[in-house]
């Protein structure tokens, strides 16, 4: 799921990232940032039933003006799709987002996730749960949303400040 990329981009996205980050603190400080007791309880699930988008989470959606402040990058990185941005998540210490699929958009997904601390994306994969920590900084994540009747049941927790920058591409 991770995707290596080459040492120029990353530094650019570290940079800009660096650049953003107090500034997307500062608004959400200002609209409320709570702990979540239990918050690893949420990420239980039995996958009988596709849930495409779960409202089950706790994250502050800080807005696309943000996320496409990478678009050039993500335009030089991906020059043959269309690319539309489609998450803007600030995940706090006990911030998380439930066991969902997309399976309502499915597409390529690529996130930029910048974080101080541990953060993980978790994924199921045949019989196995896989953990896929973010590196501190900056990690980028590639991965494809299937059509149905395929999945991809996924999942985002974290103990740190994680910022979560998605795009589709088409």
């Amino acid at each position: 799921m991770q995707k290596n990329i080459n040492q120029s981009f990353k530094q650019e996205l570290t940079q800009l990232a660096e650049q953003i980050v107090p500034d997307i603190i500062y608004k959400c400080k200002l609209k409320g940032i709570q702990e979540v007791k239990d918050w690893e309880s949420h990420l239980e699930h039995d996958f009988s039933k596709d849930i495409p988008v779960n409202h089950d989470s706790y994250y502050i959606d800080f807005g696309s003006r943000y996320t496409a402040k990478f678009m050039h990058i993500m335009q030089a990185m991906y020059p043959d799709y269309n690319i539309i941005d489609s998450g803007h998540y600030y995940y706090p210490k006990t911030g998380y987002m439930g066991w969902h699929t997309n399976s309502n958009k499915p597409c390529k997904r690529v996130y930029i996730v910048y974080s101080d601390g541990q953060s993980f994306f978790r994924y199921k994969q045949d019989n196995d749960i896989i953990t896929d920590y973010d590196n501190i900084g900056i990690t980028v994540r590639e991965f494809d949303i299937p059509e149905l009747p395929e999945q991809l049941w996924h999942c985002v927790g974290s103990y740190a400040n994680r910022f979560s920058f998605g795009f589709r591409l088409e």
